[in-house]
């Protein structure tokens, strides 16, 4: 078995340093002295966990992003600014096994297969993506039984890429 051409790199979230809460980073064992710094037009950002961005810089209920993020997708070797206030859909995948067909940073039509839904039954249901969009973040909660994955998109023109 090979794993040749596979890209391993994973996703990093950056938050403006002054949008991170120091007490709430105490709770993935950081400080915000210890987070890596990035300058994007003058603009000073903090290297954060992902988790920490969908806990606290997502609105997952009324679907907005609270705080203004970038994103950089490495299999692409792409940075996106997600701005605050941008709106966001949620889509979430849950079934005895869940097969993402995307990836992060990727750009979907409407109806496009996203994932694929293995049920307690054995069917194979296919998810679709309810709108043109990028997809900002895939969450996969691993302690969440049936698993559970929630692709995080937004409309294309509500991001900027920069470089």
């Amino acid at each position: 078995m090979t794993t040749e051409g596979i890209d391993y790199r994973i996703t990093e979230c950056f938050m403006k340093p002054e949008d991170v809460n120091e007490e709430r980073l105490r709770g993935f064992s950081l400080s915000i002295s210890e987070l890596s710094r990035v300058s994007v037009g003058g603009v000073e950002f903090v290297k954060v966990p992902c988790d920490y961005v969908r806990d606290y810089a997502i609105d997952l209920v009324n679907g907005k992003v609270t705080k203004d993020l970038m994103v950089y997708y490495p299999s692409r070797n792409a940075r996106f600014l997600v701005p605050k206030d941008t709106d966001i859909k949620l889509v979430e995948v849950v079934g005895k096994q869940v097969f993402p067909l995307i990836s992060e940073g990727v750009e979907v039509k409407a109806r496009d297969k996203i994932a694929y839904i293995v049920t307690g039954k054995s069917e194979v249901r296919v998810v679709r993506s309810p709108a043109d969009a990028m997809v900002i973040f895939i969450f996969y909660y691993p302690l969440h039984k049936p698993e559970k994955y929630v692709f995080i998109l937004t409309e294309v023109g509500n991001v900027e890429r920069v470089d």
